[in-house]
């Protein structure tokens, strides 16, 4: 991707990566949470990732009605 994922994300990361690593894993109830906070960090990835590939031209957002999983989910880059 031309570049990097900007710093509000990258803060937004560090929070709830940090709140999901707070769960002890002892109980239902923690697991479940867990499961929800990394599942709510997982969706705002997939979003940073898909608007990111439209901005790189690399997928086409013009139908508003369907977001494009197929080909967000086959195309992964990275750069170093």
């Amino acid at each position: 991707m031309s570049s990097m994922l900007n710093s509000e994300f990258t803060e937004f990361y560090r929070r709830w990566k940090e709140k999901a690593e707070g769960y002890r894993d002892e109980n239902l109830k923690d697991v479940f949470d867990k499961f929800f906070t990394l599942y709510v960090l997982y969706n705002r990835l997939y979003a940073e990732v898909t608007f990111q590939m439209a901005k790189d031209n690399l997928i086409n957002l013009t139908d508003r009605n369907n977001f494009p999983d197929k080909k967000a989910a086959k195309i992964i880059r990275f750069n170093s």
